[in-house]
């Protein structure tokens, strides 16, 4: 196993094939980086833009190419010494025609030898209808698309299958009777047929019995094709019985009402799902559905050619997405061949949560570094200053916390009740069998779960067994503490019986089987508070508190982080997880890091910045229509972030922008909602868009200010960019990433990018800040970069990391560190909040900027040092370097020792 000195992460999709990766690799190559990232590249689901919606692990996407296209790909990095990482997708599928499990399930129902594949619920707790999969997948109430006749059956070579627009159910076999010998009399081959599907038994023993079924099922599907096939009176007979089931009269209803339940899955409106679904979806996404990857057999079927690509040497990392859906996280990473690939996960880590250190992986992809570096250039003063204006526009003052546990409270009522009115109803079942509990309501044991649920700092907790972790307890007793808090209403016994179930503190005289039932419910539980905190906090609360939004991130913190916090972090990464990833910008950021990184400025600027919002919203008041004040503040800063540098983007930008505060505004469901779009607010957004767009006025203030606010947002990206590729740990770029990249949320950064050419070395890096705009400096400053990491694996891959003091009157705007190994040394050396540094000096360069601040080495540090980045000769004096001489034509400073 070899770990990437850099990562290129690429979205696969019909526009970006496996061809098109290869046309770049020699790009990526001379740029520094190691290992192409790619999307995930087996079968998806017909259209998909993502990958993430899997119908067949085993088989590679043909709409990326073909299997020698893919491994011309290969080739073509292994040429060059590069290797591939693959985002892989084992919580979930997607439920679809085109996934050949799934549809073995709803045509079998518990009798299919995938029925175990997936996180089914096969006899809810609530509802009367068991061993059916709930299939929220009507646009109407189930008796009007009924009566509407929207729902048709039809004969295909692979069976009798109901039509519902795009949708495609199989037809149980064992139901074929009742569709064609419907007032026919059926005889020959065909009665014997019939009577073998019939035949078929319901219920199975075990897996062997289920393949055994299958095998049997299709064998006679294939003899009843063959049969209707050539003989002309068998496919009239059927015919005219599909005749019957599709005509709209009341006989033909009855009859179709009467097949559609003896399926094994009930068809019905998709807003019911929240209450009803009895299956594990990812998040509240009805079609993609859980995997139970737990079990070795689906671990395997899952895997089978991933494993073949790694073994083969095709593959040498992965990226293990969704993590915390999963039932048994370790168990899963146990079984990956870590021995021999590099393997990250996509974990959120809170600010207080650190990854568990039984995980055998090499770390996280990166949410982790992006919270504190992100929250690192926000100037804490300037945020604080921040906080009363924005409690006026917003009208209260809710803290984000407040914010973040209302909404998933909202999140728990809109999209997770059914999920959650099963785990009250668990919790009840657990407390009848506790003499302490057994006389608690089921109304207050699942208002305590849902409060507990919504207060939790942490995504999950992970306890597998009877034993539970320090920190899993810390959590739970942190989440109960604050849910007492929060709602006082609920007896604290309830919550004391809650805390004892949820850290599995056993009383004395417990059974065994309580002891097992308590922590199956634990384990449920767990898999349920990730979506509720992704949906609630990432895809909520990130769109309604708007005090700065470029901290609106996952893994982010929403208060400032300090340099001795950041040294902290960083010294940690060091210690424990030196091969973790370092992202800034991915394919689920809400903002691109060079989007925040610009609005990161307006805390350094908090009282300009207060006048001119006060001023635009009083100048557009009467033209703001539906949208109300903590909207109009969110697209301010929106617009301060994003604005394109060139002016031909600008009409592409407003449309880019139109959409985005659709996603954003349903996102938020305050006025609206996928599940509920109110079309009205939606226009009136849109339609105000367009006034910021148009407003003669507004513009002619807001252009200055944008325009200055960019330069200074440059000036934290090229930063931000210096730590990425230098701190512990690997740098990640996210496509597009290597130049400007203003992007919005998905699928704002999915949009086609062409990839920036590579920089003309005869520019000079002062020359290159004066044509900032272009992109190029940016682009320099990752080839310089990334071409000293290749040359110096062992130092930034192992190497010490020492924070490195900093004094003078400038300390304050500048972080320091240095990374030392066996004969090697290196000192970064990353500015912040330059609005602070002259009044009168554009580019923050030199004396005039940085007056008598320096860097204190200590007398046994390297006396001579290299700027990797401009070339110049540096000497310490006194164990010091002087940071004009350090930032003399450069903002930014990686120093190498000579």
């Amino acid at each position: 196993m070899r770990v990437p000195v850099a990562t290129y992460r690429v979205q696969f999709n019909q526009d970006f094939r496996f061809e098109d990766a290869t046309v770049i690799i020699p790009d990526l190559h001379r740029l520094g980086i190691s290992h192409l990232y790619a999307s995930p590249i087996f079968a998806a689901r017909a259209g998909s833009t993502h990958g993430y919606d899997v119908v067949d692990p085993n088989r590679l996407n043909p709409v990326l190419g073909t299997e020698e296209d893919f491994n011309s790909m290969v080739a073509a990095l292994q040429e060059r010494g590069m290797g591939l990482l693959l985002d892989i997708v084992p919580n979930h599928m997607a439920a679809s025609p085109e996934n050949a499990w799934w549809m073995d399930v709803l045509e079998n129902g518990a009798a299919s030898p995938y029925a175990t594949y997936f996180g089914i619920n096969w006899r809810g707790s609530r509802d009367r209808i068991q061993d059916k999969i709930f299939l929220p997948v009507l646009g109407a109430p189930y008796g009007a698309v009924l009566d509407a006749g929207e729902i048709r059956i039809a004969y295909e070579e692979s069976g009798l299958f109901l039509h519902y627009y795009a949708h495609r159910l199989p037809v149980s076999p064992s139901t074929y009777g009742l569709v064609l010998r419907r007032n026919e009399v059926s005889d020959g081959e065909f009665g014997t047929l019939l009577e073998a599907f019939q035949r078929l038994p319901s219920r199975v023993a075990n897996r062997e019995e289920a393949l055994g079924r299958l095998q049997e099922k299709d064998r006679l599907k294939r003899e009843l094709w063959s049969l209707s096939s050539r003989d002309a009176s068998v496919r009239e007979q059927i015919d005219k019985a599909l005749e019957r089931f599709n005509s709209t009269d009341s006989d033909g209803i009855d009859a179709l009402d009467e097949l559609i339940q003896q399926q094994m899955y009930r068809i019905a409106f998709w807003k019911v799902a929240t209450e009803r679904i009895n299956y594990r979806r990812f998040f509240d996404v009805s079609d993609l559905i859980g995997m139970r990857v737990e079990q070795p057999e689906v671990f395997e079927a899952g895997h089978r050619l991933v494993f073949e690509l790694a073994q083969s040497g095709k593959v040498e990392g992965l990226r293990i997405d969704h993590i915390d859906g999963l039932a048994e996280p370790l168990e899963y990473q146990r079984r990956l061949p870590v021995d021999n690939l590099y393997c990250v996960a996509e974990k959120i880590l809170e600010r207080s949560e650190e990854l568990p250190d039984q995980w055998p992986i090499h770390g996280t992809s990166g949410y982790d570094f992006l919270g504190q570096v992100n929250s690192f250039f926000v100037e804490p003063a300037g945020l604080q200053r921040l906080t009363p204006h924005y409690e006026s526009i917003q009208g209260s003052n809710a803290t984000f916390e407040d914010i973040a546990y209302q909404r998933r409270l909202h999140a728990i009522e809109t999209l997770f009740s059914g999920e959650m009115q099963d785990v009250g109803a668990h919790l009840a079942w657990l407390a009848e069998e506790d003499r302490n509990a057994r006389d608690m309501s089921l109304r207050d044991l699942s208002q305590a779960i849902l409060e507990v649920t919504a207060c939790m700092p942490v995504y999950r907790t992970y306890t597998n067994s009877l034993e539970v972790s320090e920190s899993d307890r810390e959590h739970v007793v942190e989440a109960c503490r604050r849910a007492r808090e929060r709602n006082s209403k609920i007896h604290p016994l309830v919550y004391d019986f809650l805390e004892r179930v949820l850290t599995l503190r056993f009383k004395r005289w417990m059974p065994e089987s309580s002891r097992v039932n308590w922590l199956r419910f634990v384990r449920r539980w767990q898999q349920l508070s990730g979506p509720i905190m992704a949906k609630g906090v990432e895809d909520s609360a990130m769109y309604v508190y708007n005090r700065l939004i470029s901290m609106n991130e996952v893994g982010g913190t929403h208060e400032a982080v300090s340099a001795e916090q950041l040294h902290a972090f960083l010294s940690r990464r060091q210690e424990r997880w030196p091969h973790t990833m370092n992202g800034t910008s991915t394919h689920d950021t809400k903002r691109s890091e060079d989007v925040r990184a610009r609005i990161h400025v307006l805390s350094e600027i908090p009282d300009e910045w207060i006048r001119m919002t006060t001023r635009w919203s009083r100048w557009l008041a009467d033209r703001r229509g539906g949208v109300d004040a903590n909207e109009e503040y969110f697209l301010f800063q929106t617009l301060a972030g994003a604005w394109p540098l060139q002016a031909d983007q600008v009409e592409d930008f407003r449309e880019r922008m139109k959409a985005y505060v659709i996603k954003a505004s349903r996102e938020a469901r305050t006025y609206t909602s996928w599940l509920f779009p109110d079309e009205q607010h939606e226009a009136a957004l849109q339609a105000y868009v367009d006034v910021l767009f148009d407003d003669e006025r507004f513009q002619a203030s807001f252009q200055p200010f944008r325009e200055r606010v960019a330069f200074y947002g440059a000036v934290n990206s090229l930063s931000q960019l210096l730590l990425k590729v230098t701190a512990p740990g690997l740098p990640d770029f996210y496509r597009g990433t290597v130049s400007w990249d203003f992007s919005l949320v998905d699928p704002d950064n999915r949009r086609p990018v062409e990839f920036a050419p590579l920089t003309d070395f005869r520019w000079r890096p002062r020359d290159l800040l004066d044509t900032w705009t272009d992109g190029r400096v940016k682009i320099f400053l990752t080839e310089r970069l990334l071409g000293y990491r290749q040359g110096n694996r062992e130092l930034f891959e192992n190497g010490e990391y020492v924070p490195v003091e900093v004094t003078g009157k400038r300390a304050g705007n500048v972080f320091a560190f240095m990374r030392r190994s066996a004969g090697a040394a290196t000192i970064v050396v990353a500015p912040r909040f330059t609005t602070q540094l002259s009044a009168t000096v554009r580019h923050p360069l030199g004396i005039r900027a940085w007056l008598d601040t320096s860097l204190v080495l200590g007398s046994d540090a390297p006396k001579r040092w290299k700027n990797v980045i401009t070339g110049a000769a540096l000497s310490t004096r006194d164990g010091e370097l002087p940071l004009h001489r350090v930032l003399e034509s450069f903002p930014v400073a990686l120093l190498s020792a000579r």
